[in-house]
């Protein structure tokens, strides 16, 4: 195992050295810059799969409790966050490509956050904590490739949190790939309004959509998440 984090470390490391050497020599926000970094997460993402595909897909995804009203309103609140206040003035063909490199986008992340991060330390820790270590790793993973703002590291924190609490509950990792990608792809769609909203509304619409999350799992299948050992656990009891 030792040495499988290791190769993990060194495949995300140069990863995160070759995207941030793309966007010092090239506009982030434009389509060839786009491509490439696409084509360096579509790598990385293939060596995560090839040495913890076992970790990856170790859990039984759980689809009981999926359609609840409280988790869909958050999901609704999430996907109209980049509606609200996106604001990407980019050209359709541009647009097109950033919402098509959504997929890779979210098949990395979450197998790297979800799939590999959360789940090792879900495993020492249980799952609160490593939902909350993995986001903030997450967060910081961004530094120097999302624009220096709050409400940018806030919106990463935060749905990395949302993400982690469905992961745990459901242990379906294409389901936040599907969900990651999607909030993703939105922003490519932006600007909706004619005068955006300030971040600060986007900010707090998270924070809704991360409580309302959380009222999901306590409801579904967390009643007492002070004592309780780890979602996994939980879901592997339901008939």
């Amino acid at each position: 195992m030792r040495r499988l984090i290791l190769i993990v470390g060194a495949t995300e490391l140069v990863l995160f050295v070759a995207t941030r050497i793309i966007i010092a020599h090239m506009s982030p926000w434009e389509w060839q810059t786009e491509l490439l970094r696409t084509g360096c997460r579509a790598l990385a993402a293939l060596v995560l799969w090839h040495f913890f595909r076992d970790i990856i897909f170790s859990g039984a995804p759980v689809k009981r409790g999926t359609g609840h009203p409280l988790l869909l309103l958050a999901l609704a609140i999430l996907f109209a966050v980049p509606l609200l206040v996106g604001n990407l003035a980019q050209g359709p063909f541009t647009k097109v490509v950033f919402a098509s490199a959504a997929i890779v986008v979210g098949i990395h992340e979450e197998f790297l956050f979800r799939g590999i991060i959360q789940t090792l330390i879900e495993r020492r820790l249980g799952t609160l904590r490593a939902i909350v270590i993995t986001s903030a790793v997450m967060t910081v993973w961004h530094v120097g490739v999302v624009y220096p703002h709050f409400f940018s590291f806030w919106q990463v924190f935060t749905i990395s949190c949302m993400l982690g609490l469905i992961f745990a509950a459901t242990q379906s990792i294409w389901l936040v790939v599907v969900l990651h990608a999607v909030y993703d792809a939105i922003w490519s769609a932006t600007p909706v309004l004619a005068v955006p909203l300030a971040y600060h509304w986007g900010a707090l619409l998270l924070l809704v959509a991360l409580v309302l999350t959380w009222l999901w799992v306590r409801s579904t299948c967390w009643p007492n998440p002070a004592v309780q050992g780890t979602l996994r656990d939980k879901a592997a009891q339901r008939p």
